[in-house]
């Protein structure tokens, strides 16, 4: 996110480098279920989706890197600027870690989250939540809008006309909107583990329910083509 607000137009590296550290009295840490006294406290909506499934869930790792993360820093970036992101429960989760991770710097607010299921408004496996991803790019007018799909489209053929949909209508957006970023987030799957894994990894039981075990793959057919779109 800080490469994204800060570079517009610019492809952004989708391999970080860096390692998760045990860290049990880190200073922020997501409830992925938070209970009504969090939620009222903080006064942002917890995760929701499969990831509630891990009710013994305990947020004790920190990602390190040579650019640790800083809220006030991505607030001053952001600039005031408007953030959508759309998809499905596991986007659901990833904008609440988010709009966690900025409140201390103050521009929580400056994020919102639409349902999208499958992005284009069409039944394509499980579900189809939401209607197409434009919805929320009208109803909000925001300055940059992040998205994903996978979850519950199943099928190579299927993944395609999304990602050819979407690109269309993307370029379109672009033309008519050109200072709008549009953003392509990686999938993650939901599920719990004891330990950290790798992200071509996945959870067994889980695989078969919501294309889990093609996330990867599908992730880097996704950044092989949209670069060449003008699309992060």
């Amino acid at each position: 996110l800080r490469d994204v607000v800060a570079t517009p137009r610019r492809h952004v590296d989708p391999m970080p480098t860096g390692s998760w550290i045990l860290d049990k009295d880190k200073s922020f840490a997501f409830p992925f279920c938070c209970d009504r006294r969090w939620k009222s406290k903080v006064g942002i909506c917890s995760a929701s989706g499969a990831g509630c499934i891990c009710h013994d869930f305990h947020d004790q790792y920190t990602w390190s890197e040579s650019s640790p993360w800083d809220p006030s820093d991505v607030c001053r970036r952001l600039n005031g600027r408007r953030v959508v992101m759309v998809g499905d429960s596991t986007m659901n989760q990833a904008a609440d870690v988010l709009m966690n991770a900025v409140v201390p710097g103050g521009c929580h607010k400056r994020f919102h989250y639409v349902s999208c299921d499958t992005l284009i408004d069409r039944e394509l496996g499980r579900l189809n939540r939401g209607g197409s991803w434009l919805r929320g790019v009208q109803f909000f007018d925001p300055h940059i809008v992040i998205v994903t799909a996978g979850a519950h489209i199943f099928g190579r053929e299927n993944f395609d006309l999304v990602l050819g949909t979407f690109i269309e209508e993307a370029k379109e957006l672009m033309r008519t909107k050109p200072s709008i970023q549009v953003v392509w987030k990686t999938q993650q799957p939901g599920g719990c583990t004891h330990d950290i894994i790798a992200n071509n990894e996945v959870f067994p039981r889980e695989t078969n329910k919501y294309n889990y075990d093609e996330f990867y793959e599908r992730d880097q057919y996704v950044l092989s083509i949209l670069p060449t779109q003008g699309i992060h």
